[in-house]
């Protein structure tokens, strides 16, 4: 066993070995010397990071001061966990990865690559993070490329551009990737994530697997600049969405039909990425709840969804060339929709047993084949089931991020 003891950490030691099981050594860091409560044999994360061997721990102390480093942990599987209230805020920020998807720069406050590591009780922030490339750059709180494991019981805000940015796709609080030959197996659970700029939690691209459970991911509320998603899954990647609370992801500009086409927000979008399962969550204060956008053969269950300002609680839709078809909906409770409590436009899709309170229509069938409805309940609902086109249809684009 590497050990990295030293006569003063031996009570912070004992503790962390007792939570390890005795499994792996432990590496101590803290940016404020010589305090014997929490001593430590590094003054950076990354210092101790780069001392770390596979299956070691780093434990971050909560010194009162914000470690300011961006840290990056690849080709070794190692737990980086933080006592409460450890902060890491860097400032300033720079680029340190680029995108599988799309070679565009992202600067990442934890950079994972090529490893299984676990992040835990920490709170990672992007308020300083004074990027200044423009649209080009996107600030990450935690980034899993082509890596695995669990980010849990953290805080992670504020990763987002400054003043006349705004409106730029970029901006998101834990982004997993993977590449068609990579994998990227993520356990997201127990974070708060809020004031983000384009998304809170994000799984993309073939082989990357994302649980999130039990996540609060809070938007930034009303905003004319850009169009929120508060969990995505999209272009081939998978997962399970199950007790998250998703709220106030809501594009101001979008009320219509004319200006909707711009996009619209959505508390949990499922973007060209099948099998994805999404259960028991509350999302409210959105403008479309749940949307799965050629997507097929999700299932949404037991979610509770409400305030979905103009469009609808739940949602199933395709471009015509990806299409999204076979998804159960089943024992939700949706309440005071703009548009549809259930909104289906693709083929083979059961709804059943759902509760729905305050829509203009209850389902809406508006296009596809083979789809079914029943037992379910509608209250103050003017039109329980509707079946083809209206007069008006209000349809957003989602707007996901790749």
């Amino acid at each position: 066993m590497k050990t990295h003891v030293n006569k003063i950490g031996v009570a912070c030691l004992a503790i962390d070995f007792f939570a390890l099981g005795l499994f792996g050594a432990n590496v101590v860091v803290n940016n404020v010397p010589f305090v014997p409560a929490c001593a430590a044999q590094y003054s950076t994360i990354q210092a101790g990071v780069n001392a770390a061997n596979s299956g070691d721990s780093v434990t971050v102390c909560a010194s009162g001061t914000p470690y300011n480093e961006q840290v990056v942990i690849a080709n070794k599987s190692i737990s980086l966990k933080g006592q409460t209230g450890a902060t890491i805020r860097p400032s300033p920020m720079i680029p340190n990865a680029t995108k599988l998807s799309t070679g565009a720069p992202v600067a990442a406050a934890v950079l994972i690559q090529n490893a299984t590591v676990n992040v835990s009780n920490l709170i990672i922030d992007g308020l300083n993070n004074t990027l200044t490339g423009g649209c080009a750059d996107n600030p990450v709180g935690i980034y899993y490329q082509n890596a695995s494991g669990t980010a849990s019981f953290n805080a992670i805000r504020n990763f987002k551009l400054g003043a006349g940015l705004e409106g730029c796709q970029s901006g998101l609080g834990i982004y997993v990737e993977a590449a068609p030959s990579g994998i990227a197996n993520v356990t997201a659970q127990s974070n708060s994530v809020h004031d983000f700029q384009k998304n809170g939690i994000t799984a993309n691209g073939i082989g990357a697997n994302l649980i999130a459970s039990q996540n609060v991911v809070t938007g930034i509320g009303p905003t004319p600049n850009i169009a929120q998603n508060g969990i995505q899954v999209g272009f081939g990647g998978t997962g399970t969405i199950t007790g998250n609370i998703v709220t106030n992801v809501v594009y101001s500009p979008c009320v219509d039909i004319v200006t909707c086409a711009n996009g619209s927000s959505t508390g949990i979008l499922i973007y060209q990425a099948n099998g994805v399962n999404i259960a028991q969550n509350t999302v409210n204060t959105t403008q479309g709840g749940i949307y799965y956008y050629s997507a097929n053969g999700g299932n949404a269950t037991n979610n509770s969804i409400s305030n979905t300002l103009v469009f609808d609680g739940i949602a199933v839709a395709d471009d015509g060339v990806t299409l999204g078809n076979t998804h159960t909906f089943d024992k939700n409770t949706i309440t005071n929709s703009g548009e549809s409590g259930v909104f289906i436009a693709t083929s083979n899709n059961t709804i059943s047993n759902n509760s729905i309170a305050e829509t203009p229509i209850g389902i809406w069938f508006y296009s596809g084949s083979g789809n079914s409805q029943s037992g379910s309940k509608f209250h103050t609902t003017p039109m329980t089931v509707k079946t083809g086109l209206i007069a008006v249809q209000k349809r957003g684009a989602p707007q996901p991020v790749n």
